[in-house]
């Protein structure tokens, strides 16, 4: 998890430095806060990575994937990890009301 998910979840943004890591993620991660992206990584046994994700939330069930969500989620993986190749081999997407 990122510091972005520490924001996101109730567990940890209710910690009394919470609010000092908002802030500044406000004004580093802005766009990224606003798409509701954070960063959750797990390896598989075949040592593939599962990315993800944010919670983007509307009125309208969008059946298509953001494109600039996406973005934000590798630029969020690509900051944190230096990974000798990377490649989208799947994609998924929830749509929530």
């Amino acid at each position: 998890m990122s510091d972005l998910s520490l924001v996101r979840y109730e567990g940890f943004a209710s910690q009394s430095s919470a609010g000092a890591l908002r802030s500044r993620l406000e004004r580093e991660c802005a766009a990224a806060l606003e798409c509701g992206v954070h960063l959750i990584v797990a390896q598989g046994d075949d040592g593939s990575l599962v990315v993800g994700d944010s919670h983007a939330y509307g009125d309208a069930a969008d059946p298509f994937a953001s494109a600039r969500i996406e973005a934000l989620i590798l630029d969020e993986l690509r900051a944190l990890f230096r990974l000798p190749l990377e490649q989208v081999s799947e994609r998924w997407w929830v749509s929530t009301r």
